[in-house]
């Protein structure tokens, strides 16, 4: 036997296993770990030392670690009876490790039980002690470790009753509510993190065991989203409506923006429930208006629906009472008197802030496992920040790019058309849009690359500004079409002889026709479900191509007499299956006539009829969902007017001073193309092409100008800003059958007098004809 002298030195080598390691100690420790009370009260008596060392590679302990962690009550008992200190912790490399609680809640990774960790605290163990050697855990982040519910709610009472006692002895000193920075890897992560770090909980075991407050709501959001559905459930069930959606007001734009990326299903149900109506202070003096006018917003064909939205950085519907004064915006629901006024819902989105680039970008990204998730349109909040941010933003922007584009169309159509007309009386070959610096004598040209100039910048600006915060948001369908559309006009600077460059510029600008969609509710609902079929049908078109490439691999393959693959084969193949030309005279080769007859039958029964099944129904499915479609249109418009205003500056000029900068140009640049056209002198070098660089430049500019106006994107205090939303009341089934159902009731009513009346007077008339059948003299029996 080895013998070593000294507190922390082992009298006798005993080996055993603790915490999954090969322990050496003495044999006190293993007296201690097998819980035998009275063998170690006798080796104590003999002089056995309490604070006897054990080890493991290069860290040391007490016994009292060991009695601790096996649960072992009457041990620690004895143990501290004789001096031994709930303080002690494990060492390593001369650091503190874990003290006595933290390894009796350990227990070896399966979590201690409630009897230990009650008794350890009435012997005034530290709930709050930390381990300086694992980022500073508490107890409670030991629980969370081993993932044993039973162990975290016992830990979870006693730090409880601490803060409940702290908060009693120093209320303005305690907070739980603190805000934590997920991005930072350095910070010590909170018990929740810890267990969802450790992965040995299951989802509805997190949302249970977690407390319910709002940073563990949070931690959920950023961490686990896939517990929400279960956490929030918890909250519906503890809190109040009322304290339920003032606790959602805690959350951050950025909080609902990682939701609706992780868990769209969860963020609608968290943005409703953030929705409320507002606290009113004086009831009185002034009350929340229940009726409202809505007249201006029925007479403009832009709206969806009857909406007025506010942002404002007020949370109630506030009055001074002593000035008797209301804030200025309430007069826009309280004074106008507009016929026809509307029964109304006023609510006020409690989560701060919401209108903001990162707000739509996420709505607008956000996805179910199999389509996206549209059904977030129809939250209240969404609606709202939608209209507010299109209706003072982004709706004008959308009215010029509009105007330039059809402006643009008509000159490429004016231009074409002369110069084919021209080239055909001539006997002239293509004729191309040149512009000036290619030595052109239009304007054209000019004013569809000064177009595409413009546009390219644009997009410059929105992907710098997507890059400051995540370059991925930038990644989308309808930005490649911008970037292509923008790329392809300026190339006519080196490529206007190129007769693919110009086919392509045309068809390019007619269908930016569909730019305006969002400013027509009546034309997007037309056209959107016509522009969603493109998608439905590539399954379609697929089966399509392939049986067309079939059909014509086969033709090829049995001609009698050869013929080239392209375009000869292919020009026969779809005259006869496309457009069912079929020849006039039949092939004389048997094998190719019958699979002539097979590929018409094939194409003319079965294809047509898939398309035909294809196109109703998915014109069906994108008409009923063609109020969300368009609200995402509108949002998309919105997100780009958001994402360009916050690297362009919006507070030059006034509106009004914008709007006579506009017509300025406008009109200088209508005067200018007149004179290139009718007059054929177009500006010198790069003087004209720069003239109408610098006209769209400020048309654009004009748009986005919003000086002296208090919207969220110019100049404010920087303070919280909050969304009210006040739309019609739609009256429930109940209200609207009310005054008919009560008809119907006395009608009914009526009947069944009626048929009574109509039943007695039979009887009367039978028990009558009776009696004088009967030869009596007497009246005829009462009949009640």
């Amino acid at each position: 036997m080895l013998r070593l002298t000294g507190r922390h030195c082992l009298l006798t080598q005993v080996t055993f296993m603790w915490n999954n390691q090969v322990c050496y100690g003495s044999q006190l420790h293993l007296e201690v770990l097998n819980g035998d009370e009275q063998e170690v009260f006798q080796q104590l008596s003999q002089g056995a030392d309490v604070f006897e060392a054990f080890h493991y590679q290069d860290t040391y302990g007490q016994p009292i670690h060991l009695a601790a962690s096996r649960g072992h009550i009457a041990v620690v008992n004895v143990l501290l009876q004789k001096n031994a200190s709930l303080e002690s912790h494990l060492m390593r490399d001369g650091q503190k490790m874990s003290d006595v609680l933290h390894v009796a809640v350990h227990r070896e990774g399966f979590g201690g039980s409630e009897e230990m960790i009650d008794f350890l605290c009435e012997k005034k163990a530290d709930i709050m002690s930390v381990n300086d050697y694992h980022q500073n855990w508490t107890p409670l982040h030991v629980a969370f470790q081993t993932g044993n519910e039973a162990t975290i709610q016992a830990v979870a009472k006693h730090v409880n009753q601490l803060k409940k006692s702290l908060q009693e002895q120093c209320p303005w000193n305690l907070d739980d509510e603190q805000d934590i920075d997920f991005q930072d890897d350095q910070r010590t992560p909170t018990p929740l993190e810890v267990g969802i770090k450790w992965s040995k909980m299951k989802t509805a075991a997190l949302a249970r065991a977690a407390e319910p407050n709002m940073q563990n709501f949070k931690t959920f959001i950023h961490q686990a989203p896939e517990c929400i559905p279960c956490f929030a459930q918890r909250l519906q069930n503890l809190w109040s409506k009322e304290t339920l959606t003032e606790q959602l007001g805690s959350m951050t734009v950025e909080d609902v923006a990682t939701l609706l990326n992780e868990f769209p299903q969860a963020a609608a149900s968290v943005l409703e429930a953030a929705t409320a109506e507002p606290v009113v202070e004086s009831y009185g003096r002034h009350p929340l208006p229940a009726r409202v006018s809505f007249a201006f917003q029925r007479r403009v064909p832009f709206h969806i629906r009857p909406l007025l939205c506010f942002y404002t950085p007020e949370l109630k519907w506030s009055y001074d009472d002593s000035c008797r004064m209301a804030p200025e915006w309430h007069r826009d629901l309280t004074d106008v008197r507009d016929k026809p006024m509307n029964d109304a819902t006023i609510q006020v989105c409690h989560i701060p802030d919401i209108i903001s680039p990162s707000f739509f970008s996420a709505v607008l990204d956000a996805r179910t496992t199999h389509q996206q998730a549209l059904f977030l349109f129809k939250c209240t909040p969404v609606r709202g920040a939608v209209w507010f941010t299109f209706w003072y933003g982004s709706m004008w922007v959308d009215i010029v790019q509009t105007v330039i584009s059809t402006w643009g169309l008509c000159l490429l159509v004016i231009e074409t058309l002369m110069a084919h007309e021209a080239s055909v009386e001539a006997d002239q070959a293509f004729v191309a849009l040149t512009p000036s610096l290619a030595n052109g004598q239009g304007i054209v040209a000019d004013w569809i690359v000064a177009k595409g100039i413009v546009d390219g910048f644009l997009e410059a600006v929105q992907f710098v500004v997507c890059c400051r915060t995540d370059p991925a948001s930038y990644c989308r369908l309808g930005n490649l079409w911008d970037l292509i559309r923008s790329f392809l006009p300026i190339l006519l600077l080196w490529q206007h002889q190129s007769r693919w460059l110009q086919c392509l510029i045309i068809l390019i600008y007619w269908m930016r026709l569909l730019e305006g969609v969002s400013l027509s509710r009546q034309i997007g609902l037309a056209l959107l479900p016509l522009k969603k079929l493109a998608h439905g049908l590539l399954p379609a078109m697929s089966f399509t191509v392939l049986g067309f490439c079939a059909f014509s691999h086969a033709m090829c393959a049995v001609q009698v007499t050869p013929e080239h693959l392209w375009p000869h084969t292919f020009w026969y193949s779809f005259t006869t299956l496309i457009t069912q030309g079929l020849p006039e005279q039949p092939p004389d080769d048997y094998l190719e006539l019958m699979l002539l007859y097979g590929g018409v039958l094939f194409f003319s029964i079965f294809v047509m009829n898939i398309f035909i099944g294809v196109i109703s129904e998915q014109y069906a499915s994108e008409k009923e969902q063609g109020d969300v479609m368009f609200e995402r249109v509108r949002a998309h418009s919105c997100l780009n007017y958001l994402t360009r205003i916050s690297l362009l500056p919006c507070n030059l000029l006034t509106s009004r001073a914008a709007a006579l900068l506009a017509f300025g140009a406008t009109a200088l640049t209508l005067a200018l193309q007149l004179w290139v056209l009718f007059y054929g002198s177009p500006m010198p070098g790069f003087w004209q092409l720069a003239a109408l660089i610098v006209s769209q430049v400020v048309l654009f500019m004009a748009s986005i100008q919003c000086k002296g106006k208090n919207y969220p994107w110019s100049e404010h205090d920087g303070g919280r800003r909050y969304l009210w939303i006040c739309e019609p009341c739609e009256p429930s089934e109940s209200d609207a059958a009310e005054p008919w159902s009560q008809v119907e009731v006395v009608k009914k009513a009526l009947e069944r007098l009626d048929a009574k009346l109509d039943n007695l007077q039979d009887e009367i008339m039978k028990r009558v004809q009776r009696a004088l059948r009967e030869g009596r003299t007497s009246p005829a029996p009462s009949v009640s």
